[in-house]
């Protein structure tokens, strides 16, 4: 559990710079470059941890590989092209707005793949953690000029739907592969995965060339930034949110994970001195009710 909750702080502390580095690069070379250092760093980091990575990736399964390629290209690759179209096209409060449906999506792939059932403390849980997050995009984000259009409102339901699978891909992956694979092995199985494909997609577009040469340039001085990020985001969260899933039910950790916003309000708060509006805290309140209810609803249906 708190695992998941220092997974959610790294994403939190990693949109910063993250978003830096797009500013001054584009998203596309940025989301290319973090997960090919982070395959290099997390690559170096599993086999001293377990030189037998090699033997354990041949013996888990064809079937459990493409699971787990299957999760990292829809959760790192299409799942944030899709949602950085959607922020340019419809605004971060619309975004934000469906983002807070993530633990509802989470709930219902956890219960069609997964079996995993909830009970109605649960499913209030459940309800107050959306609420909250729902009332905190609409009064923390001024609305936009942008008018959305169905086409872009169906991809970014896309962008949830894949982000959802490839929490549920990856639980199925670390269930079935119990004992094998390590947390760490499958993240590092899922960047491999993002590798590839982001790889064969600069490849397409015939930019690796000139991405490789920002690199090495080191343009508008984006390298410290997408570092930090790759470290906070690609490495130590993706590892932390693998390790939760592999401890708590999937819908459980989506539901710790969906928090993000609200440490996000928090380090603005310490780090800019933006002052805290009231209906934000109450906002959050709902939300961590909601999530304190998801974690300790057995205990709660037993109180009762």
């Amino acid at each position: 559990m708190i695992v998941a909750f220092i997974a959610c702080l790294c994403w939190s502390i990693a949109i910063f710079p993250v978003t830096i580095a797009v500013q001054k690069l584009g998203h596309q070379p940025v989301n290319f470059f973090r997960h090919l250092i982070a395959f290099v760093v997390l690559g170096i980091l599993v086999f001293l941890l377990q030189p037998h990575f090699i033997n354990h990736l041949f013996n888990c399964g064809s079937f459990n590989l493409l699971l787990i390629f299957t999760s990292g290209c829809l959760g790192l690759v299409l799942s944030d092209v899709l949602r950085l179209r959607a922020l340019n096209h419809l605004g971060i409060k619309t975004v934000s707005f469906f983002s807070a449906c993530q633990p509802a999506i989470g709930f219902l792939f956890g219960w069609l793949f997964l079996n995993e059932q909830q009970n109605l403390i649960g499913v209030a849980g459940l309800v107050l953690t959306i609420t909250g997050l729902i009332l905190f995009t609409q009064f923390n984000y001024q609305s936009t000029n942008t008018r959305p259009n169905l086409k872009e409102l169906l991809l970014l339901v896309l962008c949830l739907l894949a982000q959802g699978l490839s929490l549920v891909f990856s639980k199925m992956a670390i269930i079935k592969t119990y004992g094998l694979l390590q947390p760490y092995e499958i993240a590092y199985i899922r960047i491999i995965g993002a590798v590839v494909c982001m790889l064969g997609i600069a490849l397409f577009n015939k930019k690796l060339v000139r991405w490789t040469k920002d690199l090495l340039q080191n343009k508008n001085k984006a390298n410290i930034y997408f570092f930090t990020s790759t470290f906070l985001g690609n490495i130590t969260a993706v590892c932390c949110s693998l390790y939760a899933l592999s401890v708590l039910p999937s819908v459980v950790a989506q539901s710790i994970f969906s928090l993000a916003p609200f440490f996000i309000l928090v380090i603005n708060h310490l780090y800019k001195k933006e002052k805290l509006k009231p209906l934000q805290v109450i906002a959050a309140i709902i939300s961590i009710t909601g999530v304190y209810l998801v974690l300790w609803q057995k205990e709660w249906l037993e109180k009762l």
